[in-house]
């Protein structure tokens, strides 16, 4: 069996421990605002994680009613220096159990914190099921873009994998939507069959989810703007010289060693995944995003058509 196979070992054999605690909700809310923080597509890569910074986002999660009653226990006095020592504890449980790990800053070699490689995967799960968030395809995008260009400055091999990935959610998530319009049509020729069609489903749809969700995905310039960034930001990588490939090359194989079946005759790692990053964006806008545009003009065309014989007898609809 491969090592790499083997989670539970090592700092993370009790990796989620901390979120079986009377305050697990307050942990998985830091541990979103982590991700948020530092690898979400409005970070600021010039911001390292520091130990100030940990402990701000925790003390901001457990000023939060929802939050602060699992955190900080009802016969506790709570005041600023229980508040602070919550956080602290907190913050060792998360380097304890594999979830943040030290790091030295390669700009000013000072000791910092970063998410781990499983930590990073894990609270950005919890950041994608936080429903309040507005989704756009560009998120997935801007992230690749912000994960190349942290590779750029920090030479931390993880941030080019991490682009490879959210490279690939472009692609899924634009299928995942052409999916949906998909089912939008086969439930629509369900509804026509029994003359029930679902006007108020449509208007929301054009209203809510469209006009605030599905215009933004449809934008080619934002699309193609990032395009062009990570096209240059790739060809900046690819321009290394021989020997800093080499040593990137090493280190991506320390920590991907999937990796090594996709390279032949000595290929080098680092320029197969920046080959693979913009394979990856352009079928997303040259393949996936035509495909979506199409699925969802199908989608309007056919239920306006359907529609049609209502509006000649409701005057005050406005919708062309």
């Amino acid at each position: 069996m491969s090592a790499s196979v083997i989670f539970f070992h090592g700092t993370s054999e009790h990796f989620f421990r901390p979120l079986t605690w009377a305050d697990r909700e307050a942990c998985a809310a830091v541990l979103r605002g982590l991700h948020e923080r530092v690898h979400g597509p409005e970070a600021d890569y010039a911001q390292a994680l520091t130990k100030d910074l940990v402990l701000e986002i925790c003390l901001g999660v457990i000023a939060q009613p929802a939050y602060r009653e699992g955190a900080l226990s009802a016969a506790q006095a709570v005041n600023a220096d229980a508040e602070r020592g919550y956080a602290l504890n907190l913050l060792r449980a998360l380097k304890e159990h594999g979830w943040l790990e030290d790091y030295k800053d390669p700009i000013d070699l000072q000791p910092v914190l970063k998410l781990t490689r499983a930590g990073k995967a894990f609270a950005e799960t919890f950041a994608e099921l936080d429903n309040a968030r507005h989704k756009t395809r560009q998120r997935n995008m801007r992230s690749a873009r912000k994960a190349l260009l942290a590779f750029l400055d920090e030479h931390d091999e993880d941030e080019l994998l991490d682009a490879h990935d959210y490279a690939s959610r472009v692609v899924q998530d634009l299928q995942d939507d052409i999916e949906y319009f998909r089912a939008l049509m086969q439930s629509l020729t369900r509804e026509a069959l029994t003359q029930k069609l679902a006007w108020d489903e449509f208007n929301d749809f054009l209203e809510r989810r469209f006009g605030k969700e599905m215009s933004v995905r449809l934008v080619a310039d934002s699309v193609d703007r990032h395009r062009g960034q990570i096209i240059e930001l790739l060809d900046q990588i690819r321009a290394w010289p021989a020997e800093q490939r080499e040593r990137t090359d090493a280190a991506l194989l320390q920590r991907a060693d999937w990796l090594e079946p996709m390279l032949e005759n000595g290929r080098s790692a680092t320029l197969w995944l920046c080959q693979r990053v913009e394979a990856l964006i352009d079928a997303a806008c040259e393949l996936k995003l035509p495909m979506l545009r199409s699925e969802m003009h199908n989608y309007v065309r056919r239920f306006t058509s359907l529609l049609r014989p209502r509006w000649t007898t409701a005057p005050n609809r406005r919708w062309a």
